[in-house]
């Protein structure tokens, strides 16, 4: 079990911060505890109400120190999602999202990467989902990694820039 204070993956919300661990804020009825959660990307000032023994939404631990230095190590090595179709490219990105790993955010954020350079080529515009996917997984990794190691997000988009590039 999480605590107040600790900072976890939740679902496609990327990072939040649980705020509180309390009864059921909607029926007082319900024996079941809750955490709140507080996003820390994006602009939204609202709060999530999950119960503790959720199982539809993934939420896990944050990547230790450690662990995020090893993936920002490996994301050369990280190799593109190489999916020619794009309605089974739209649902692997979904799948990376769902997933919640930020070695998989990697390997969107390298493949709308690749995509990019090569619609600039020819002249053409990458598709609007693949540029949405991008930012999320952008700013989830990210964020993720800021907390993770304590560092500026202007930093990681530096570092993400000069290893994918």
């Amino acid at each position: 079990m999480f605590k107040v204070g600790d900072h976890v993956v939740y679902g496609t919300n990327g990072v939040c911060l649980i705020t509180d661990v309390t009864p059921s804020p909607f029926d007082k009825r319900d024996a079941r505890t809750f955490y709140v959660l507080r996003p820390l990307s994006g602009a939204s000032t609202s709060l999530i109400y999950t119960p503790v023994d959720n199982d539809r939404v993934l939420m896990r631990a944050l990547l230790r120190p450690a662990e995020a230095e090893d993936l920002l190590e490996s994301i050369p090595e990280v190799p593109c999602l190489s999916i020619e179709e794009e309605r089974a490219r739209r649902t692997a990105y979904r799948n990376v999202m769902l997933a919640a790993d930020p070695r998989g955010y990697v390997a969107l954020i390298k493949t709308v990467d690749s995509r990019r350079v090569e619609f600039f080529g020819t002249q053409r515009h990458l598709p609007d989902f693949e540029i949405e996917y991008d930012a999320v997984a952008r700013r989830h990794l990210y964020t993720e990694l800021s907390v993770a190691l304590g560092r500026p997000v202007e930093e990681l988009e530096g570092y993400m820039a000069k290893s994918v590039g």
